[in-house]
């Protein structure tokens, strides 16, 4: 007999950090990644002023920055 209990509190969900001056690009990535429940969009961003400082306080697993 098999089943199926799942338990979201068993596993720690991926944290990341967007940072992107287009707006439109930054809500579809943040859309499709809370599609899945193993992401968590901590923020985004549309400049990299406090990249530096918000990375150590929100403390992400990932970061996906603009760099253009």
């Amino acid at each position: 007999l098999w089943i199926y209990w799942p338990l979201p509190s068993l596993f720690m969900p991926i944290v990341i950090l967007l940072f992107d001056d287009n707006h439109n690009l930054r809500q579809s990535l943040r859309l499709l990644l809370e599609l899945e429940p193993e992401f968590r969009v901590a923020g985004d961003f549309p400049t990299c002023e406090n990249a530096f400082a918000l990375t150590q306080s929100l403390r992400p697993d990932v970061v996906v920055m603009d760099i253009d």
